[in-house]
C-alpha cells in the first residue's frame, strides 16, 4: 500500500531568478508539512540551501548539445546570450528521460515544474506548473498572442495598443515584447499546451494586487490558479551570515530614514563601462546617498571627474542581501530592472521605484509598476524620449539624476507614489497572514496535494 504521507518534487528551472522563487515554495511546502525535495542539476546543486531534499539530473545534454562544460545555468551562457537560448532549451528538453525515471523510481504524490519546462508534460503523475512571474505580464502576453497586435507595426519602436478590453490602456512596443514573441509562434503555441495539461497553475504573486489579471487567467484556461503570495513573506531567506551583512547594515543605520536610493539590475544584467559612468556621474549629481550593486569589473577608479563618488554611497560588487536591503528603514527609493522578484519584494517593502527594464518581460513588468500600481517612474521616459533612450542603448547622467532626485524628493508626484506603495505593501502582508487571500490559496492547494496522496484500493 502506498503511503498517505504527500511528497513532492519541484523542478526549477536554471535560472538565478527563477531558482530563487522555487526555492521559497519549496520551503513554504516543507513548513507546512509536506516531503519536499529539488530536482537539479550537478552544476546547479551549491546554489540550493542545505535543509532541502536534492535529486540530482545528468549534466550530459548540456555537452551533448555543444555547451561548454559546467555550463548548466542561463548565467553561465557564452554571450550574448540570446544566440545560445533554443540550444540551451534543447538542453533541457533532453532531460526528459532522466526525470521519468527518476520519478519512475520515487514515485512522488506530484511534480511542480517551472512553465518553461513544457516537456514535463505527461510524466506519469499528476503536475503542477510553477509560474515564477505576475499575473499581469502572463494574461497581456496570452492576449498579444491571441490578436498579434505586434505583426501589424513595421517599426520595433512603435508604440501599440494592448487589446483584448484590459482595464488599463497600455501600450508597448515590439522591441519590448518578451523573447518568446521573437521565436516562431509555435514556442508559445506548446508552452500554452503545456499548461492546459496540468492541473493547475501556481502563480508568485497576490490576488489584490493583479485582480483582473488574474481573473483572466482563470477564466481562459482549463485548469486551477493559486496565487502563492509574496513568497519571502512566508519564512525569512538566509540571504548571507550576520558577519556579511553587518557592514552594509552598519553603513545604512548610519543614513537618515527614507534617505538611500538602492540601485540593483538584478542577477545576470550587467551594464558597459559607458552605462556605469553615466550612473555614477547622475548619482554624484543628485547629492543623495546611495547603495549600488554592480556586476562584473569596476571600472571607477579612471573617473577623475568623479572624484569622491564613493563619499556619497556605498558599492556592492556582484551581490548583495537585496530583502534586508529593501526592508531598512533608511531605504527611500529602488532603481531596479523590473524583475518579477525584485519587483515584489519592493511591493512588500513598501519601497518607490524607478524602473529601468532589461529583457524578457521585464517591459511588462515596468508597465505594471509605473502604470498601472502607480508606485514609481520610468528611468527610460515616455515618447521620443523613451525612443531615443532605447535606439541609443544609454540612459544619460542628466535623466539618472532628474529621475532620482523626483523619487527621492518631497514633491507632490514622489509623496503620491510613497503612499501608494505602502498601501500595497498593506496588502501584501495581509495575503499571506491566517486567512488571507493567498494563504487560503496555499491551504487550497496543499489539502489537493493531500487528496493526491491518499491511497485508492480497487475491489
Amino acid at each position: 500500500m502506498a503511503s498517505s504521507s504527500p511528497r513532492v518534487f519541484l523542478l526549477p528551472f536554471p535560472a538565478y531568478g527563477l531558482m530563487i522563487p522555487m526555492v521559497d515554495l519549496a520551503s513554504l511546502f516543507t513548513s507546512r508539512g509536506i516531503d519536499t525535495t529539488i530536482i537539479t542539476t550537478p552544476g546547479n546543486a551549491s546554489f540550493f540551501p542545505s535543509h532541502l531534499n536534492l535529486l540530482l539530473l545528468p549534466s550530459s545534454p548540456f555537452t551533448a548539445v555543444g555547451l561548454p562544460s559546467g555550463c548548466e545555468n542561463l548565467a553561465d551562457l557564452p554571450q550574448p546570450e540570446h544566440q545560445h537560448m533554443l540550444t540551451f532549451m534543447h538542453a533541457m528538453s533532453l532531460l526528459r528521460k532522466p526525470l521519468a525515471a527518476l520519478l519512475a523510481e520515487h514515485s512522488p504524490t506530484c511534480l511542480v515544474s517551472d512553465y518553461r519546462c513544457p516537456w514535463t508534460v505527461d510524466m506519469g503523475i499528476p503536475r503542477i506548473v510553477f509560474q515564477p512571474t505576475g499575473a499581469f505580464s502572463a494574461a497581456v502576453s496570452d492576449i498579444i498572442y491571441t490578436f498579434e497586435p505586434h505583426k501589424k507595426m513595421e517599426d520595433p519602436m512603435e508604440k501599440f495598443l494592448i487589446p483584448g478590453g484590459i482595464p488599463h490602456p497600455i501600450c508597448i512596443t515590439r522591441s519590448e515584447l518578451p523573447g518568446i514573441f521573437h521565436l516562431p509562434r509555435e514556442a508559445f503555441q506548446i508552452t500554452k499546451e503545456s499548461l492546459c495539461q496540468c492541473l493547475g497553475v501556481i502563480f508568485h504573486t497576490f490576488y489584490e494586487l493583479e485582480p483582473w489579471y488574474v481573473d483572466y487567467l482563470k477564466a481562459s484556461g482549463p485548469n486551477k490558479v493559486w496565487c502563492a503570495g509574496v513568497l519571502p513573506l512566508y519564512n525569512k531567506r538566509a540571504e548571507c551570515t550576520e558577519a556579511e551583512w553587518e557592514p552594509t547594515k552598519a553603513w545604512l543605520d548610519s543614513k537618515n530614514p527614507s534617505s538611500v536610493i538602492y540601485l540593483c539590475f538584478g542577477s545576470t544584467s550587467v551594464l558597459g563601462e559607458d552605462q556605469l559612468k553615466e550612473i555614477a556621474a547622475g548619482l554624484h549629481a543628485s547629492n543623495h546617498p546611495f547603495l549600488w550593486v554592480v556586476k562584473g569589473e569596476w571600472p571607477g577608479k579612471n573617473w577623475n571627474e568623479l572624484e569622491g563618488l564613493e563619499n556619497k554611497g556605498r558599492i556592492l560588487m556582484r551581490w548583495a542581501p537585496q530583502v534586508e536591503i529593501l526592508n531598512h528603514p533608511s531605504i527611500g527609493g529602488f532603481v531596479t530592472h523590473c524583475g518579477w522578484n525584485s519587483s515584489l519584494e519592493a511591493i512588500a517593502a513598501g519601497v518607490p521605484v524607478a524602473g529601468w527594464p532589461q529583457r524578457a518581460e521585464q517591459f511588462l513588468n515596468e508597465r505594471l509598476l509605473v502604470e498601472v500600481m502607480g508606485v514609481g517612474v520610468s528611468m527610460l521616459g515616455e515618447g521620443e524620449a523613451r525612443r531615443r533612450v532605447r535606439q541609443r542603448g544609454i540612459v544619460g547622467r542628466e535623466r539618472v539624476r532628474e529621475v532620482v532626485c523626483e523619487l527621492m524628493g518631497g514633491g507632490e508626484r514622489a509623496a503620491e507614489w510613497r503612499n501608494r506603495a505602502t498601501e500595497y505593501c498593506k496588502m501584501a502582508r495581509e495575503a499571506v497572514k491566517d486567512g488571507g487571500s493567498s494563504d487560503q490559496d496555499m491551504a487550497a492547494l496543499i489539502e489537493e496535494i493531500h487528496r493526491m496522496a491518499v491511497p485508492r484500493f480497487t475491489i
